[in-house]
């Protein structure tokens, strides 16, 4: 008789690696599947209100590497926890917990192909320089994000009040 060949699959191996872009109200949870065990395994975010009781779930379809999955309508000031799943035909895994905190106060937003008679309210519409986010930040709170990029800066930039300003992946 022939020989039977076949294949055995093993349970995936996920990791959590971070929420990053968190601003008021969304963020990007991060993953990656570190091991398919032989078979691209179906993901999902799991995330949810610390001390909150209800879960709400992203599915990110089949992966095998670094995946993420950009979550929104996010409470300003919120702290949030999240964990990634990971399932194929030999079992589900579940990654470590991660949590982040949602911004509070006015996002400004700045990205080297904006305009500073933009409004700045989202990266659609962001300042060009560094200085009119900072000006527009009057609030303790406020954060003005700032795209990847080069900017010129020609005159000194004073913080006078708690605000954020953070470099972020954005337009």
């Amino acid at each position: 008789s022939a020989p039977v060949l076949f294949t055995t699959v093993g349970i995936p191996t996920v990791t959590n690696t971070g929420a990053t872009l968190i601003d008021a109200n969304s963020a990007r949870l991060q993953g990656a599947v570190i091991n398919t065990g032989g078979e691209a395994p179906h993901v999902w975010f799991q995330y949810w209100l610390t001390g909150d009781a209800a879960t709400n779930t992203f599915d990110a379809g089949a992966q095998t590497g670094a995946c993420n999955a950009a979550v929104s309508g996010l409470l300003t000031g919120g702290s949030y926890a999240y964990q990634v799943l990971a399932s194929n035909s030999a079992g589900l895994v579940v990654s470590g917990v991660r949590t982040f905190t949602t911004l509070t106060g006015t996002m400004w937003y700045v990205a080297v192909s904006g305009s500073d008679t933009n409004t700045g309210t989202g990266w659609a519409t962001a300042f060009a320089t560094i200085s009119n986010g900072v000006a527009h930040a009057v609030m303790a709170g406020d954060a003005v994000l700032v795209s990847n990029g080069t900017y010129s800066v020609s005159n000194q930039i004073n913080i006078t009040i708690g605000i954020t300003v953070l470099g972020v992946g954005g337009a």
